[in-house]
């Protein structure tokens, strides 16, 4: 099974937790946060220790013939077997034109060329030699991988990878902090902006619109936007944003938002979502589509990582999940692919900081100072 499959709209992950993979159907596009998920595993498999493969004789069969198995030892290895599948490789081939992707990916691609695996790792049942064979070569594998990641050169090409992702993330995360002492409660939407699809082709527009347009709609969406809530609220809800520009094999180009309304005068976050979502669509002339993401809070909340709609400003565990799950994917990404852009074209950015408010031991304004916005930073 491909890592991601995208079907009418419905994404596969695969979950690695645990010793066994598990898909997980989502309905939302995020088409790089399963190489964030491979990337993760891969440091984990160069730190690992020992043989993560072995050779296990199975019963013999009633015509009296003898089989072997090759048995992953952990989960680590039961996530090796679906990163090593074929149609897996072939996603990450299909981005590698419009990516930059971070060394651990670049030695795993490199790595499996020189352990050509032909034969399934899954085959329950295998002859003595090629078990044997496969086996020692996929722990070589693992070996080369762990040799690459201990290499002075790699670790330094590691940290230049991700600085800018550490840098953005760091100043999200006091973007947010910033927002919440100014304002006691945070109405957060997450949406994702894609393209629709070409009723000729069936392929989306994302995929061949140019990235100056694509930036365009960008700024005139978050431009018109304080405006266009205020003309259907009949008042000033805006307080924040930020977004994340990302290109998938499918999707093209896209983005991956969050909305900050004052959440002392704003609620109904899946409507407003709706109304956010609906702006999208005219500046592109209708060829824009979206998600809205607080539409499914109730998944994320069974998964405990529900870090959007109304947050009050004391909620240490929904801001936590916010500042660690959801704006973390959304610069982490960048540690892991870099899309190739023109020069000084950013593929992230926020609103502006606003001013220090009342302190958190006092009463706070309901409206708090006004929200300050910029097109990226």
């Amino acid at each position: 099974m491909n890592m991601i499959d995208a079907m009418q709209g419905k994404t596969i992950y695969h979950d690695f937790s645990g010793t066994s993979v598990q898909s997980v159907i989502f309905n939302d596009y995020h088409d790089a946060q399963w190489i964030v998920k491979a990337i993760d595993i891969l440091k984990c498999i160069t730190r690992s220790e020992g043989d993560l493969f072995a050779t296990v004789e199975n019963k013999i069969d009633a015509l009296g013939a003898k089989s072997f198995t090759v048995k992953p030892r952990n989960h680590l290895a039961n996530s090796l077997v679906v990163l090593l599948h074929d149609q897996f490789a072939h996603t990450l081939t299909n981005l590698f034109p419009n990516y930059q992707v971070n060394p651990y990916l670049q030695a795993f691609v490199q790595n499996r060329q020189y352990f050509p695996l032909s034969m399934d790792v899954r085959t329950p049942r295998l002859p003595m030699t090629v078990a044997y064979d496969l086996s020692k070569c996929l722990n070589c594998l693992v070996t080369a991988l762990r040799q690459d990641a201990q290499r002075p050169d790699f670790k330094e090409t590691v940290r230049n990878f991700e600085r800018s992702a550490n840098k953005n993330h760091r100043s999200l995360i006091g973007y947010i902090n910033g927002l919440f002492t100014a304002y006691s409660k945070l109405l957060v939407i997450r949406l994702d902006l894609e393209y629709m699809a070409d009723d000729a082709t069936g392929w989306s527009l994302g995929l061949k619109i140019p990235h100056d347009q694509v930036a365009a709609d960008r700024d005139i969406f978050f431009r018109s936007l304080p405006g266009h809530l205020k003309q259907k609220l009949d008042k000033d809800v805006l307080v924040g944003f930020c977004w994340k520009l990302e290109y998938g094999p499918r999707t093209g180009w896209h983005y991956h938002t969050l909305v900050f309304l004052d959440g002392q005068k704003s609620c109904e976050d899946v409507t407003l979502g709706q109304l956010i979502g609906e702006r999208w669509m005219a500046v592109t002339n209708n060829q824009g589509r979206y998600y809205n993401c607080n539409s499914r809070k109730i998944v994320y909340s069974r998964l405990d990582s529900l870090g959007i709609g109304l947050i009050d400003y004391r909620d240490r565990k929904t801001r936590k999940n916010l500042e660690n799950t959801v704006a973390e994917y959304l610069t982490k990404v960048d540690a892991c692919v870099k899309l190739k852009l023109p020069d000084g074209a950013r593929s992230f950015g926020r609103g502006v900081t606003p001013k220090p408010g009342p302190k958190r031991g006092r009463p706070r304004s309901v409206s708090g100072p006004s929200g300050q916005l910029s097109s990226g930073m």
